[in-house]
């Protein structure tokens, strides 16, 4: 692991409630304009048990002069050396959750899949919204828009 203090840790994952012996661990994942303290109304509402982190992206409240990222692998990186740093990677931990919104779905998404190649963590549950599934944003990006409707929504030319 790089020299990567625990204070650059806490910029990447804010922790929105910390427990003792957390029966789950939620990591929420924030759309583009978005920020980590979104999900701070869901410590009232979610069990006592759950452990809740959320990511904090650069250019974002208390981040705002700290420098852009420029890809999702990029983030994935930071978020890994995040976890690691704070001890959220390893043996024993508990089932973990990952929920994200938007951009924070793709990027929860790539983390996951990332964290289990690397055999850091198995994540328990991939919970995503308004986020396409990967195998569409891929055929997306591979063709035009008129194309792509065609193929997925049957479409009829006129």
């Amino acid at each position: 692991m790089t020299d990567f203090s625990t204070a650059d840790a806490s910029k990447w994952l804010i922790p929105i409630r910390k427990e003792a012996s957390p029966k789950t661990r939620l990591i929420s994942f924030h759309w583009v304009g978005g920020n980590a303290f979104v999900y701070r109304p869901w410590k009232k509402e979610l069990p006592g048990n759950i452990e809740i982190y959320s990511m904090m992206m650069p250019g974002r409240l208390s981040r705002r002069s700290d420098d852009f990222v420029e890809s999702v692998d990029e983030v994935v990186q930071q978020l890994m050396l995040s976890m690691q740093t704070l001890g959220l990677t390893g043996e024993n931990q508990p089932p973990t959750v990952f929920f994200g919104h938007s951009y924070g779905g793709i990027i929860a998404y790539e983390l996951a899949i990332q964290l289990q190649k690397q055999r850091l963590l198995s994540v328990a549950h991939l919970v995503v919204s308004s986020t396409n599934s990967p195998q569409v944003l891929t055929l997306r990006s591979q063709s035009n828009d008129d194309a792509f409707y065609k193929k997925f929504f049957l479409v009829s030319e006129i």
